[in-house]
């Protein structure tokens, strides 16, 4: 039997919110405690762009949109131009990374009154076909209240495990909304996509009809953020299976596309290249030094051999330890060097 679209959309979520709520309070006075991590928050375009972060987001939202059930594809280029026009004073980016040129998940909102949202919204290609009865109920959770608009998020399919990248993508986000002082947030999602399910379980309403996309309403960002900041990722997801609904066998999508693939791992070997250690100097080399400089009462020594006489490549040889310490020998000639005496 097919369950109505309208009848789960006109379900109360009184329940699931209390819950939530009851949550936050509960946590009331526990200190947020949380560790470094490898999410990124931007405020603006140019920050994200020169930590070289915009590109590897950019390729990896079009490639999510290409791949991606309900969503209608975008470019790369496209992209760029949304983070340039939406973030600011009031918005922020989140990108976790692995590093440089290397993006697995990002997410970015900004905050704005209900029809500067809805209008902004009413913009992506994904959303062209929603009905204005559907943009009209939106319109009437919303009012004229600032609203924290979560824009999108999207996940690499390797990062794709728990709940911890989903919290570092969404922390930063519910922060800003109790910064700014907005009492609820507004995001929407293809009906066949987990984000669904993981939004009723938080307590967020769905509204609208449409049988394609999702609109859902969370009234309570002060108690989200307090979850968010005071339990870690494990204890968020022993919460969620309390009260939401049972999970589905993930479906993993296509790998990403070649050209991303191979400017991904260019990107890695670029980064391994420039970060490679030098190689280390042997013993041999401060000997022969030493030699050079004919300093009195050191005797040259075989650049063959290192001062235990064993060969300098063996496995016993102290050459590592050389080359980080210089022998005892080699200090008169460092302190000359340095402190060169006076003539006369």
């Amino acid at each position: 039997m097919k369950t109505s679209t309208a009848a789960v959309n006109t379900g109360s979520n009184l329940r699931t919110r209390l819950y939530w709520v009851w949550q936050a309070w509960r946590l009331r006075k526990v200190a947020a405690a949380e560790t470094a991590n490898a999410a990124g928050v931007f405020m603006n375009f140019a920050a994200m762009e020169q930590r070289g972060h915009a590109d590897s987001l950019c390729e990896l939202a079009e490639a999510l949109s290409m791949s991606t059930p309900g969503l209608v594809g975008t470019t790369a280029d496209d992209v760029r131009k949304r983070l340039r026009r939406e973030l600011g004073p009031r918005a922020c980016a989140v990108v976790l990374g692995a590093g440089r040129h290397v993006t697995g998940g990002y997410a970015w909102g900004r905050v704005e009154a209900g029809t500067e949202a809805l209008a902004s919204l009413r913009l992506l290609p994904s959303l062209a076909a929603v009905a204005e009865r559907d943009w009209g109920a939106v319109a009437a959770a919303l009012g004229e209240r600032d609203t924290l608009v979560l824009s999108e998020i999207g996940l690499d399919p390797s990062y794709r495990y728990g709940f911890s990248p989903l919290k570092q993508l969404l922390k930063p986000l519910f922060d800003l909304g109790v910064a700014q002082s907005a009492r609820r947030a507004l995001w929407w999602a293809p009906r066949s996509s987990p984000i669904c399910g993981l939004s009723l379980a938080f307590g967020a309403r769905a509204v609208g009809t449409d049988d394609g996309v999702a609109f859902f309403v969370q009234h309570d960002v002060a108690a989200i953020a307090r979850i968010l900041n005071a339990l870690s990722a494990g204890e968020i997801s022993a919460l969620l299976a309390r009260v939401g609904p049972p999970r589905q066998a993930r479906t993993r999508i296509d790998a990403l596309p070649a050209h991303v693939t191979a400017r991904l791992a260019a990107a890695h070997r670029a980064a391994a290249d420039r970060y490679a250690e030098e190689p280390e100097p042997t013993f041999a080399n401060y000997t022969a030094a030493i030699a050079a400089a004919d300093y009195p009462g050191v005797a040259a020594r075989s650049a063959a051999n290192d001062e235990d006489g064993e060969p300098a490549d063996s496995d016993r040889s102290p050459s590592r330890r050389a080359a980080a310490h210089p022998p005892l020998q080699a200090l008169p000639q460092r302190l000359s060097a340095l402190f060169p005496r006076r003539a006369g």
